[in-house]
């Protein structure tokens, strides 16, 4: 399997090399949140001036909240096809056209990854320890969803044939490179919200403080997608047998 190192450089390669065209993806992770601070802002301050409003401005949050969930599912589908197209060089990896891929995966991608979420759950509720296990044997699911046509339990089946047998290697692979981006867009976002929030008033600098976090997590999300999935391409290139 491709060493820790190696999956970091292809990672960052990947994303220096095309994080012009990845911004779209960015722009499209990062509009949900600002959105829904502009909105809350937006409903305390109508709720001051008109009293009562608060019922139709919070009706009108949750409708927004719903859409924005929507946006980033299929966001982050079309990012994911995006990176393996890019990974590729396939001649066409613009966002349009990989928005209109991901449309057809969306309902197989969503009840699978539900019925991920309730073996995680559930190994979980039994005991840590299953949890931690189960999510490893299935991280790599939603990407056999995508790229290898299997949906439901037979995508949890394929993920966790290329885990089984190498289960520590595949964790460590899983959680370093990640870990090692976070710590550093963690930390350049602190230096960019500092200034921002020192001077500004409590309730306007959390505010701040939460669109900035949300910018960092929508550059981010490129980055750290790629490290799993160049993971996912090498296991599947490299069977344990």
């Amino acid at each position: 399997m491709l060493s820790i190192s190696n999956i970091i450089s292809q990672a960052w390669l990947l994303y220096s090399k095309n994080w012009r065209a990845l911004s779209i993806y960015m722009a499209f992770l990062f509009l949900p949140t600002f959105l829904m601070s502009i909105l809350g802002i937006v409903g305390v301050s109508l709720n001051k001036v008109i009293p009562g409003s608060a019922l139709v401005s919070n009706i009108i949050i949750g409708i927004i909240f719903i859409i924005s969930l929507l946006i980033t599912f299929w966001t982050t589908i079309a990012l994911t096809c995006g990176l393996k197209a890019m990974l590729d060089n396939a001649p066409n990896h613009s966002w349009r056209a990989m928005f209109d891929k991901a449309s057809p995966l969306l309902w197989p991608f969503a009840y699978t990854s539900l019925i991920v979420g309730l073996v995680v759950f559930g190994g979980t509720i039994l005991f840590i320890i299953p949890g931690i296990i189960f999510t490893v044997w299935y991280a790599f699911t939603g990407y056999v969803v995508l790229f290898d046509g299997e949906k439901g339990a037979a995508a949890l089946s394929a993920s966790k044939r290329l885990v089984v047998g190498r289960w520590w290697p595949i964790i460590f692979r899983l959680i370093i490179p990640n870990l090692l981006f976070m710590f550093i867009f963690m930390a350049a976002q602190m230096v960019v919200a500092a200034p921002i929030t020192a001077f500004l008033p409590t309730g306007p600098a959390l505010v701040a403080a939460n669109i900035v976090s949300a910018l960092g997590k929508a550059i981010l999300t490129p980055l750290t997608g790629a490290a799993i999935l160049i993971l996912f391409l090498d296991a599947k290139q490299k069977p344990n047998v």
